[in-house]
């Protein structure tokens, strides 16, 4: 996710496996279980990613490793940040299987790293969990997309490319199927990108999910040069629902006269109009 800002490749690099090694090397606690894991660094498991000189940075540091990652991501969904590149509607899913067991197994899990010390660990409870429910009910579902945009950069060993809308936007692709050698001749040159728009919790891009680019006709240029607009989620209803005791909702209103009137005067209309 981190690389190539999409958490599911149906064909994984063999880089992906090797920096998802983590080794349990200790453990120790009485109240709390403390593990302690080892897992290579992001510069020596994907040593070839970082070879390729990069004109801004997009990739972690070498130094991370992938628990670093999962700390950040945790992290940002702690302050419910919605324009955040480090996760989409899958990881997500992927995050809320720990419901059960933060329910009946343990209370949270605290990640300790790089940026996070033990004294400011990364955490996951059922707080974060229930961000996690609303952040991913606000990801607009992805769109079919025709774009055209200058291509920009190209990333071999990442099958990634990014484009430069008529605007200015850059956006990053990940090429499906298409031919990564073929198409670095088409750099600096105008594109037409076919494939899926992927959105972020607040509505902007994450990234195309391209099937297809191939070389922008004159014609096409100004008539493809916008993304579709996201197709907002359905306000979550949950959200707005409150519980209702004995002084609240139909409750409170329940043996109540919504008026000053007093019982004689009621009934004195009642005979009057029966």
């Amino acid at each position: 996710m981190a690389i190539v800002k999409r958490s599911r490749l149906k064909n994984p690099p063999e880089w992906v496996s090797a920096a998802a090694d983590i080794r349990l090397v200790d453990y120790a606690g009485e109240e709390d279980t403390i593990l302690k894991l080892e897992a290579p660094q992001l510069g020596k498991a994907a040593s070839a990613l970082y070879t390729q000189k990069e004109f801004w940075p997009t990739l972690p540091a070498p130094e991370d490793t992938c628990m670093d990652l999962l700390a950040d991501i945790l992290n940002e969904l702690s302050v419910f940040d919605e324009d955040s590149e480090h996760f989409d509607r899958n990881l997500l899913h992927q995050l809320t299987t720990f419901y059960s067991r933060i329910q009946t197994t343990f209370e949270a899990i605290e990640i300790c790293g790089r940026r996070y010390p033990q004294q400011r660990p990364a955490r996951l409870d059922h707080h974060l969990l229930e961000a996690v429910h609303r952040i991913c009910a606000r990801i607009p579902e992805a769109q079919r997309v025709r774009v055209v945009g200058t291509l920009d950069m190209i990333r071999a060993s990442t099958r990634t490319c990014a484009i430069r809308l008529l605007h200015g936007q850059e956006v990053l692709c990940l090429l499906l199927q298409a031919d990564v050698q073929k198409i670095s001749t088409l750099l600096t040159q105008p594109v037409l990108v076919l494939g899926w728009v992927q959105y972020k919790p607040s509505g902007r891009v994450l990234r195309i999910d391209a099937e297809e680019i191939r070389p922008a006709q004159q014609d096409e240029i100004a008539f493809w040069s916008r993304l579709p607009s996201p197709r907002m989620s359905e306000a979550d209803l949950t959200t707005f629902r409150h519980p209702q005791g004995p002084r609240s909702g139909v409750a409170a209103l329940l043996g109540h006269w919504p008026g000053n009137e007093t019982d004689e005067e009621i009934n004195a209309w009642l005979r009057e109009i029966s």
